[in-house]
């Protein structure tokens, strides 16, 4: 599995609720901007079953090779853009 915006306040939630309940292997993608942060991971980062990238899915090349070097069967998409100060002036 890859979940996209895995370090952000949802995407840490979930990722931790699955390394919690389930051993499938996964890889979590984020930009690691201000809404990111992989200590919000906590314990849950040094997990053998988990592993992290700092990543800009809109960088097509580097999602490209990420996707081609694990093949994911699923992949959740979490990423978001909390503070959108300047769509509201």
């Amino acid at each position: 599995m890859l979940i996209i915006g895995g370090a952000n306040f949802i995407g840490s939630n979930l990722v931790r609720q699955i390394l919690d309940v389930m051993s499938h292997w996964f890889v979590n993608i984020d930009k690691l901007t201000y809404a990111g942060n992989l200590s919000s991971l906590g314990d849950h980062l040094q997990n053998e079953c988990h592993t992290s990238s700092q990543v800009d899915f809109c960088g097509p090349s580097s999602l490209r090779a990420l996707y081609e070097k694990h093949q994911p069967d699923a992949v959740m998409h979490l990423a978001a853009d909390s503070h959108m100060d300047c769509s509201t002036d």
